[in-house]
């Protein structure tokens, strides 16, 4: 379903609106409960076509392709607008309502992968670089004795995470296609939580310049009730430090 500038990022900045996307006021009134995320509306206008959740969405990006694809997008990021926090009861039972009053595609949610970085090691002491949160053992769920930022950071990201293992069983069991987003090395995927996960469904490891992106962003998509096993071969078999699909 992407290409190119379709794919998800990561930690992106506040999108613009634009003509594609339109107030929640104006979701179908068959959705039922107030919609508080930004609507995509699908190309051709059909009102019953199903549905695509992107959930801290960052850019936008894959509510925007689905949109493009004929489905309704709906699109949760808190950094845009406070009232898009899909962790809160109000926006928890619009989705949870979703499957009773239309068809979903899929629930696309792109953890925060900030705080369960690999980058955050500082292993050479440098100043001023910033030091790790979290380690891959003992405290994997986050470091002791950090500053008041940090933990929070900590203490948002543990949140998210129980959150988002929570949905994604919710939609296993009811049919429901569903993908957790993460780059490849975040520590996301060391929990027990996600280790289960990991041996019950299926997941790939895509990387972003296989889509014409610029870097390479090893990213593992863990997904139900869809096939995405075929996006294997957007793999980068990098030789010589030379991208396999742009040969740059």
């Amino acid at each position: 379903a992407h290409h190119g500038a379709d794919l998800p990022a990561q930690g992106a900045g506040a999108s613009v609106s634009t003509k594609s996307e339109r107030l929640a006021d104006d979701a179908p009134a068959a959705w039922g409960l107030t919609c508080r995320g930004r609507v995509h509306p699908p190309r051709g206008g059909n009102p019953d076509a199903p549905v695509f959740v992107e959930l801290m969405a960052g850019s936008r990006r894959m509510a925007h392709a689905a949109a493009r694809q004929g489905a309704w997008g709906v699109s949760f990021e808190l950094a845009d607008d406070a009232r898009e926090d899909v962790m809160a009861s109000a926006n928890m039972r619009w989705l949870r309502s979703l499957p009773g009053t239309c068809r979903v595609a899929a629930i696309w949610i792109g953890l925060v992968c900030a705080s369960w970085s690999r980058a955050r090691l500082n292993t050479s002491g440098k100043p001023g670089w910033p030091g790790p949160l979290r380690d891959e053992s003992r405290y994997l769920w986050g470091l002791p004795n950090l500053n008041d930022k940090d933990q929070e950071r900590v203490t948002q990201g543990n949140k998210q995470l129980l959150w988002g293992v929570r949905l994604f069983r919710w939609a296993a069991h009811r049919t429901i296609p569903c993908v957790i987003e993460n780059p490849a090395g975040s520590r996301i995927w060391l929990t027990p939580q996600m280790l289960k996960l990991l041996a019950r469904f299926p997941s790939v490891v895509v990387h972003y310049c296989a889509f014409g992106m610029e870097w390479k962003k090893p990213t593992r998509l863990l997904f139900c009730h869809c096939a995405l096993s075929d996006l294997e071969k957007y793999c980068c078999h990098s030789c010589h430090g030379m991208c396999a699909h742009s040969g740059k």
